[in-house]
């Protein structure tokens, strides 16, 4: 059997992440309001910050040249872009901040941890996350937590 690494567990809770995060917003842009299939996942609190990497309130959905050009590519200040965060969260984006200061042990359990809760997050919300997760680590990881 293949060894579960943390690189691609973490990688994988990326792609989930990023699934349901588009999904809950029907891939519209919440910056432009325009549907589109390409729309990406943005973090509002950047992902090297690991204790928020996987919050829902962290992630909103942007299409391409919003997300490259306008948050990205310096097109925006970081003032408006707090007014941008704040207009979206409100309230929650000062208890996202607080949230952010967490100290988490970033490691293998954190990991799996955060795997189990996105893909079950996933399967309730028929998103067909067997697609994206390797059938070993379903089998593995979420399977075995189940029984």
């Amino acid at each position: 059997m293949r060894k579960i690494t943390k690189h691609r567990l973490i990688q994988i809770n990326d792609d989930l992440f990023s699934l349901i995060v588009r999904t809950w917003n029907n891939y519209i842009c919440e910056f432009c309001h325009t549907k589109t299939n390409h729309v990406e996942v943005h973090h509002i609190i950047g992902r090297d910050n690991k204790a928020v990497r996987w919050d829902f309130q962290n992630g909103i959905s942007l299409c391409y040249f919003h997300h490259r050009f306008w948050i990205h590519g310096g097109k925006m200040t970081d003032e408006k872009r707090i007014e941008f965060y704040e207009s979206i969260l409100g309230n929650d984006y000062d208890e996202l901040k607080i949230r952010a200061r967490r100290v988490v042990k970033f490691n293998l359990e954190f990991c799996i941890e955060n795997f189990i809760r996105l893909y079950n997050i996933a399967m309730a919300e028929n998103l067909e996350p067997w697609k994206i997760v390797p059938r070993y680590i379903v089998k593995e990881l979420y399977e075995e937590v189940k029984e």
